[in-house]
């Protein structure tokens, strides 16, 4: 009988210790959203003039006290009760989508007339305006070109053959330049800051550079009466095609991949697994948009999304794991479709620019003597055929800016382009995308 009274009696206590909150102690939940604020948007609309969000930067506040910035995909801007056509103050709801957390902000429509009638808004050709071309992918849109590299032969570096070539490679291009690049999942975005020039040392160290300097070249020729600036965002050894391969191949966790919505939808459809990291790429490009685009219109420019430039592809060549090695490859074209609809739409909802739907997206065809893997041709292939098969989509040729010959390398190793046939690239990039606007 004691025993069984011992037995209650710690059964009651065990209870109470836990009602008084003395029992073990809780675990630490992961952080959650738990508010929204938002900031950098347009307040002030003059009579007539469509409502616009570009600008718009919402951040989340998480339980633990940390906060960090929401790209477009999260959350919604609701403009309903905005009416162009009669002055006044109205509201706009900005809602978390994740947790349903919502905020709101004022605008307000009014007419701004000068005496004798004339408007007082700034005339259309006083404006600043930028034009703007984005560039992603993997670590040859990131920037693996080496500059402190001996040319072949020679007693000098890439670094002194670039600044030989044009002196611009050195002391700058008049673009501006607003990017990063391999950010893993475990790291936040960094600070980024709007630099106003392109010169050497913007891939992934001071030491490197991407396709970039050679965009600034010859955009910087382009006679136009906007300002032109780059965004970039990419990461090395990204994937676009390798949902389901996480438990085999671990290493795509590190940054995520580039997967959009679309595509992560037609897998899901398929019974593909996704992970958190899926997309993280994708998504991280769109960050680096929105703030760059922010802080543009910060300072009084007019955007306009000029051209988009994808070198990625070298990592979807490889064997991948499991029955069928050439899986990846063989995904390739029908991601990529994905990947340019979802990426030209969310630009177009970011900067507020329709014609951001449209505008040229250059492919730079992967190099068929890098060391990639047993599938080159196959993603080639795929680039070709979507490109023939979307409008204003178009291929770059990389196959005689040899990365190996034999068993000789000439690039900055053997899966990247050296500095000067990077170069190169990146003004054929440039050259294509202004020969498809016709400018």
């Amino acid at each position: 009988m004691k025993k069984y009274v011992t037995v209650i009696l710690s059964v009651l206590f065990c209870m109470l210790a836990a009602l008084a909150g003395c029992g073990e102690p809780p675990q630490n939940n992961a952080a959650v959203p738990d508010g929204i604020s938002v900031s950098g948007m347009k307040t002030a609309f003059v009579y007539g003039e469509r409502f616009s969000s570009a600008g718009l930067k919402v951040t989340v506040s998480l339980s633990d006290g940390t906060k960090r910035t929401a790209v477009s995909g999260e959350y919604t801007v609701d403009s309903s009760a905005y009416d162009a056509t009669a002055e006044g103050d109205y509201s706009i709801v900005v809602t978390y989508k994740e947790r349903e957390l919502k905020t709101s902000y004022t605008v307000t429509v009014s007419k701004t007339q000068a005496s004798g009638g004339e408007s007082e808004d700034k005339d259309e050709e006083d404006q600043k305006k930028i034009d703007l071309w984005i560039i992603a992918g993997q670590s040859n849109a990131a920037g693996y070109s080496n500059l402190t590299q001996a040319v072949a032969g020679e007693s000098y570096s890439y670094r002194e053959l670039l600044a030989g070539l044009d002196a611009r490679n050195a002391s700058g291009y008049n673009v501006k330049y607003y990017g990063t690049t391999d950010v893993d999942y475990l790291s936040s975005m960094p600070e980024i800051t709007m630099q106003n020039k392109v010169g050497m040392g913007l891939g992934r160290t001071a030491d490197f550079i991407g396709p970039e300097l050679g965009m600034a070249n010859v955009l910087a020729e382009h006679t136009s009466k906007a300002e032109t600036g780059i965004l970039k965002f990419a990461c090395g050894g990204s994937f676009l095609c390798d949902i389901g391969c996480e438990a085999e191949y671990p290493t795509q966790k590190q940054y995520g991949n580039w997967t959009s919505p679309s595509i992560r939808a037609m897998a899901k459809e398929n019974g593909l697994t996704i992970h958190a990291n899926n997309g993280l790429c994708y998504d991280r490009l769109l960050e680096v948009i929105e703030q760059g685009v922010r802080l543009l219109l910060a300072d009084g420019y007019s955007v306009s999304v000029k051209g988009y430039i994808w070198m990625q592809g070298e990592a979807d060549a490889g064997n991948a794991p499991g029955t069928d090695p050439a899986v990846w490859a063989n995904r390739y074209e029908a991601y990529l479709k994905l990947f340019i609809g979802d990426l030209r739409a969310a630009v177009a909802e970011i900067t507020q620019d329709e014609q951001a739907k449209t505008r040229p997206f250059v492919i730079g065809k992967i190099n068929p003597s890098g060391d990639y893997g047993n599938f080159e041709e196959k993603v080639r292939t795929a680039e070709d055929r979507v490109a023939a098969s979307l409008a204003n989509v178009y291929t770059v040729e990389s196959s005689d800016l040899l990365i190996k010959d034999g068993g000789t390398v000439l690039g900055s190793d053997a899966w990247h382009f050296n500095a000067r046939d990077m170069f190169t690239l990146g003004q054929r990039f440039a050259a294509k995308a202004l020969e498809a606007l016709a400018l």
